[in-house]
């Protein structure tokens, strides 16, 4: 006959057996099932990671060509500036180098004569070029008979003018 214990114990051996083979093996199933569908999001994933790698190849040797045309461009720019820089440099001397020439000098010799010559600017007319001397076209034609009244005048052309008296 079987006791109360008996049955106890027996059922306490039933529930553990169902606890440990049925439940690891309800557990294994169910891992089971996870890494298949696991398994199964992988393969769907899979050709898109290889996309997504082939793109980042593609993506960084398009950087690395813009980065060489980045360097290559910068390297012009660096040119262009210092070109810049030095025609700047080269404008403001001959520009200085103009203005000194345009001022009247003394003609030195053993004659003082009372005239000096000038240079003219390119363009200018001889009416202008009297006023910045500060003297008259009739005067300028007497000292430099081979002008003509109304002509323009060449750049750097020298002319007689009227020597200004020195303070």
């Amino acid at each position: 006959m079987i006791t109360r214990a008996d049955r106890k114990v027996m059922v306490l051996l039933g529930g553990l057996t169902f606890v440990l083979c049925v439940v690891p093996g309800a557990a294994a199933v169910w891992m089971a099932q996870q890494v298949a569908a696991r398994d199964a999001r992988i393969a769907v994933l899979a050709p898109e990671l290889e996309r997504l790698r082939a793109l980042e190849r593609v993506f960084d040797d398009e950087r690395t060509v813009l980065m060489d045309q980045l360097v290559l461009v910068e390297q012009e720019r660096d040119r262009a500036r210092a070109d810049l820089a030095h025609e700047r440099t080269r404008l403001a001397d001959l520009e200085r180098e103009v203005v000194e020439t345009m001022v009247p000098r003394e003609i030195l010799s053993a004659a003082d004569f009372p005239v000096e010559r000038a240079m003219a600017r390119g363009g200018e007319t001889l009416e202008a070029f009297a006023l910045r001397e500060r003297t008259t076209v009739p005067v300028l034609t007497a000292l430099n008979p081979w002008l003509k009244t109304g002509s323009t005048l060449s750049a750097y052309q020298t002319l007689w003018v009227p020597r200004t008296p020195r303070k």
